[in-house]
């Protein structure tokens, strides 16, 4: 899991031309990473630092994004982040992750079953690291409780 940055594109009446000119334009300055209809994913930051949206009028917001690499998706993906033809992302400042450091399997499996309503995405892994929209926080810790489980939220801002 990596912090990406993904810089919207601003193209005129979504012009596949204008998007390409953009997106060259951008390759002058960033190296770019990966693209979608409307963002291209630069890493690290400076990258995304180094674009001066005033310099172009086709450049809107820079967006933090968690780049997925080993994901399942869930139906509620598309309301937190996007994927393209290579990658899955997240939009960071809205969602929430966590993980299981202890609990008996059947009791996590039943409370993941509890969880279903609020899950984004899991990225597979060592331990499987679930997303959730970051208001529901207090939700998953509550039923970790009710299901004598652990639960560890990751730091996002530390990755």
């Amino acid at each position: 899991m990596k912090i990406m940055y993904g810089i919207e594109v601003l193209s005129d009446q979504n012009s596949v031309q204008s998007f390409s000119n953009t997106v060259q334009s951008l390759k002058q300055t960033v190296n770019v990473f990966d693209h979608d209809d409307d963002f291209i994913i630069v890493f690290p930051a400076l990258y995304a630092s180094d674009v001066d949206p005033h310099n172009s009028r086709n450049i809107g917001d820079t967006h933090p994004l968690i780049l997925l690499e080993n994901e399942t998706c869930t139906s509620l993906f598309s309301d937190y982040g996007f994927q393209t033809n290579f990658f899955s992302y997240l939009f960071k400042d809205i969602v929430s992750s966590f993980y299981f450091t202890s609990g008996k399997e059947e009791e996590i499996a039943m409370a993941i079953l509890q969880m279903d309503d609020c899950l984004l995405a899991v990225e597979h892994g060592v331990k499987e690291c679930y997303f959730i929209d970051k208001e529901y926080r207090p939700f998953v810790e509550k039923v970790g409780k009710a299901y004598d489980i652990e639960v560890s939220f990751l730091d996002l801002d530390k990755l």
